[in-house]
């Protein structure tokens, strides 16, 4: 189902043309890709079980609130890397639209012969759900903190390519463990509840649109009115993962005993009955690893993202306004700057005009700091500063002389 977003996304920029370039940004960055680099990073997210993930950032990004896409690799479960195609691909081409992209590495299976057991199947996705739901909350963390991916907690999108996704939607989708089925409830329970044990507690894990490249759900019913909305592209004659309804990995194996699921023809179908927005590209004779154009998707998921942007910002504001009152001075300075803050401060960066991190204090939990810039060059910075008990962060610009 075509969805509104694109005559809101039309009338929405027309509107706010008489605003400032930062808001017409917000508007068309997720679709346009206007960063001409990305930089690939690797950073540990889960401690408990030693996960990587590779973040994508576009190269010259001042925004201080961006979207975070997080997606994961294919492989049945049993196999498959955080930097298999297309991963890098879709890291660059979100990136580039103002994203920041994280693929994740998840624990796996150790052998296909696992997959023959539904039991056996379930608890490998529980694992894989427990260690994406730990990324999430590594960025949700992040922005309560140190802020240093400066994402907006407000419009997350989760997905990837075939298992992967298959991994993503019920991510999305499985927010109260009265949804599932009785037998699945001590699957989730040994893997540390629906929230999992991977690490980063405390934090949400809420996301707001999937992605969803070749994938497929259990039931269809999981998804329901107001749950996030879906992008998906497939092929008709997948033998992997169904396009419409049957066993996952029909081409492979002959078993009675091989889950069987609800592909994108017919989540697409659902979603249209409960008159949710999603889009659909379907593939006529497309098999599992025939994808369609990047660009699709972006046209989907960028006016959607302008409008939650939009209706949910990150409380921020470059004077310093967000319902508590912090005191920056001298500003302009040549070394000390000092911080008083109505609210206690646990974290502190410093950027460059290129995005850069050049000073950050962390594990902080006082109202008052002192900083000491004497070793940076001269020129314009943005101080970013977290507080106790709250996703808000503010910034503000600083002058070094």
């Amino acid at each position: 189902m075509k969805n509104r977003y694109s005559l809101i996304f039309t009338i929405t920029c027309i509107v706010l043309s008489s605003y400032t370039f930062s808001v017409i940004g917000q508007c068309t960055d997720y679709t346009n890709a206007i960063f001409t680099s990305v930089t690939k990073t690797t950073v540990t997210y889960s401690d408990v079980y030693n996960l990587e993930m590779d973040i994508y950032e576009p190269d010259g990004d001042n925004s201080t609130s961006r979207p975070l896409m997080i997606i994961a690799h294919g492989g049945s479960f049993v196999s498959g890397k955080k930097d298999d195609w297309p991963m890098p691909n879709l890291g660059d081409h979100f990136a580039k639209r103002g994203y920041v992209v994280a693929s994740i590495q998840y624990r796996l299976g150790s052998s296909a012969s696992e997959l023959l057991d539904s039991l056996n199947v379930l608890d490998i996705v529980m694992k894989a759900i427990s260690d994406e739901r730990a990324a999430i909350r590594y960025f949700t963390k992040d922005a309560a903190t140190v802020n240093q991916y400066r994402v907006n907690p407000h419009m997350i999108v989760v997905g990837g390519y075939s298992a992967g996704s298959i991994l993503g939607i019920p991510t999305a989708y499985i927010n109260d463990i009265n949804e599932v089925g009785s037998h699945i409830v001590p699957v989730i329970n040994a893997n540390g509840g629906l929230e999992g044990n991977s690490g980063n507690a405390g934090y949400s894990s809420t996301v707001h649109a999937v992605l969803n490249l070749a994938g497929a759900i259990d039931e269809l019913d999981l998804i329901k009115v107001g749950d996030p909305v879906m992008v998906s592209c497939h092929g008709t004659a997948d033998g992997t993962v169904p396009y419409f309804h049957d066993q996952v990995l029909k081409g492979t194996f002959q078993s009675s005993s091989i889950i069987k699921v609800h592909g994108s023809g017919n989540m697409n179908a659902h979603m249209d009955k409960l008159g949710m927005d999603n889009d659909l590209t379907t593939i006529t004779g497309g098999d599992h690893p025939d994808l369609c154009n990047f660009d699709v998707l972006s046209d989907f998921l960028g006016p959607f993202t302008c409008e939650k942007m939009k209706q949910f910002p990150v409380s921020v504001n470059d004077n310093g306004s967000i319902n508590n009152t912090i005191n920056v001075y001298p500003n302009p300075s040549n070394n000390i700057i000092n911080i008083v803050s109505e609210k206690k401060i646990t974290a502190i960066q410093l950027r460059d005009l290129q995005g850069r991190v050049v000073f950050q204090m962390t594990d902080l939990l006082e109202s008052n700091a002192e900083l000491s810039l004497g070793n940076l060059a001269k020129g314009i910075y943005t101080l970013t500063v977290a507080f106790e008990d709250s996703i808000a962060v503010q910034h503000q610009k600083i002058v070094l002389r």
